[in-house]
């Protein structure tokens, strides 16, 4: 009975120290994922921070190429104004011209016919 009782005692034993085995590499373990999820949340956390920094200067830029925009676009405007009021103006001294071309072809016809005259009245006496 005793060596009964001394052989169950040492296998008791041998389970207890697997059993311990198993714990501490089970411990081993749960350390070792703790150490690899901390760092992963360290990491996720340092991404945030990451990622709102990028969008914070994304908008920056982004209001600051807006507001680039708006002043081309109001500057486009202007030179179009002052285009369209340079082509009128010049649309208007071109008809002028014309016009005073015009008027001065046909004083210089009248001039003309005018002399034809003269010479042939010139002839005639």
């Amino acid at each position: 009975l005793e060596k009964e009782l001394q052989v169950k005692t040492d296998d008791l034993t041998l389970q207890v120290a697997t059993l311990q085995g198993q714990v501490d590499s089970t411990m081993a373990l749960t350390t070792r994922l703790n150490t690899e999820l901390d760092d992963t949340k360290t990491k996720l956390l340092d991404a945030k921070e990451e990622n709102k920094a990028n969008d914070r200067a994304a908008f920056e830029k982004n209001v600051l190429l807006q507001s680039e925009l708006d002043q081309a676009k109001k500057l486009a405007a202007q030179l179009q104004k002052t285009l369209d009021l340079h082509k009128q103006e010049h649309a208007q001294g071109s008809a002028s011209l014309e016009t005073e071309l015009q008027e001065l072809k046909a004083h210089h016809a009248e001039i003309q016919q005018l002399r034809e005259r003269e010479a042939a009245e010139a002839l005639q006496s």
